[in-house]
């Protein structure tokens, strides 16, 4: 699985399939949502991709409801390594990456 840190480096060109979302545990839940991304790839040759954030949205705010880490991101990063991804984006959340509008997600990141 390529790993990607920043959006400057993220170069995934091709069909790809992707998830978004923080995959805190990558519990059963988040499985089953790989796990259909995956069947896709091998249905459509499209690349099996994930984009979640660290920090977690919740503690880059400093939220007082903030919740603890299940699992840090190096450790997401082995267990989706051996789910069998494509590759992963670690977007780092930040209080400029929050003012990011959808439109602007879409057509820098997703397309871009």
């Amino acid at each position: 699985m390529k790993v990607f840190y920043k959006i400057n480096e993220f170069d995934i060109a091709g069909p790809n399939a992707i998830t978004l979302g923080c995959f805190d545990g990558v519990h059963i839940g988040h499985r089953a949502i790989i796990d259909r991304l995956i069947e896709h790839r091998e249905k459509t040759g499209a690349a099996a991709g994930l984009i979640t954030f660290d920090p977690l949205p919740d503690l880059a705010l400093n939220r007082d409801t903030a919740c603890r880490l299940i699992k840090t991101t190096e450790e997401k990063i082995e267990i989706l390594e051996d789910i069998g991804l494509d590759w992963a984006l670690v977007i780092p959340f930040t209080r400029d990456f929050m003012r990011v509008t959808a439109e602007e997600f879409v057509r820098d990141i997703l397309a871009g």
